[in-house]
């Protein structure tokens, strides 16, 4: 495994929990309001914006809320597109009910003209795990792994995202 690889998937899969916490705690936070919405709370006596904007207001931007928390956190783990266009990706989510955050184990198969390199990222709580594979022949490997790098280095530079 090289060091740009190495530093660049951990800077990735540090990026994705820390979309995953700020989505959490949104979610956390919206999905109180809206329990109290439910139960006759009018927010409008804590909050001016609330007031001007009714209890159907409210509850309808909490809703959209919501809805775009949820779909921030479902593709957190999502490559860049120029990156994703040279890789097979699976993310799978475990969730258990007394851990604060799901557990993730994602896995990408990057083809380039030297050869496979396989990613591997499994999350438990904060705690990330990486492994990077291109094969047993250390030549080949170092030859896939080398490819890897230009083809992310070229889709950070054409990247619209800082």
């Amino acid at each position: 495994m090289t060091e740009n690889l190495e530093l660049y998937f951990t800077a990735y899969a540090e990026k994705a929990m820390q979309t995953v916490r700020e989505c959490r705690l949104a979610k956390n936070y919206y999905g109180g309001v809206a329990r109290r919405l439910k139960t006759g709370y009018d927010p409008g006596t804590e909050i001016p914006a609330a007031k001007q904007a009714g209890k159907a207001g409210t509850q309808a931007a909490v809703s959209e809320a919501l809805k775009d928390f949820g779909d921030q956190e479902k593709h957190a783990w999502d490559l860049p597109k120029i990156l994703a266009e040279h890789a097979k990706s699976k993310v799978t989510v475990t969730s258990k009910p007394q851990e604060l955050y799901p557990r993730y184990s994602v896995a990408h198969l990057f083809t380039t003209p030297a050869g496979f390199v396989k990613v591997f990222i499994s999350t438990q709580g904060q705690n990330i795990k990486l492994d990077i594979n291109a094969g047993r022949n250390q030549m080949a490997a170092a030859a896939a792994m080398l490819e890897l790098e230009k083809i992310i280095a070229f889709s950070t530079l054409l990247s619209d995202k800082p």
